[in-house]
């Protein structure tokens, strides 16, 4: 079984803030779980994330002339 992590633990994990985690568990935007009124984050949840907002590799169309 995966770890669970609360929102202020995975934002620590994530190196963002717990409001702009909150806010998109709210909206529905990231992968979380709610156990009653509590909001948990398992690992892959955490790696879905990075997964999601990773930024496109920019190609240097310098270095290759």
């Amino acid at each position: 079984m995966s770890e669970l992590y609360t929102v202020h633990e995975a934002a620590r994990i994530l190196h963002v803030s717990p409001k702009w985690l909150y806010e998109r568990t709210r909206k529905g935007a990231i992968p979380c779980r709610r156990l009653g009124k509590y909001v948990r984050l398992s690992q892959d949840d955490v790696k879905a994330i990075i997964e999601q907002h990773a930024a496109p590799a920019r190609i240097d169309n310098q270095a290759s002339r």
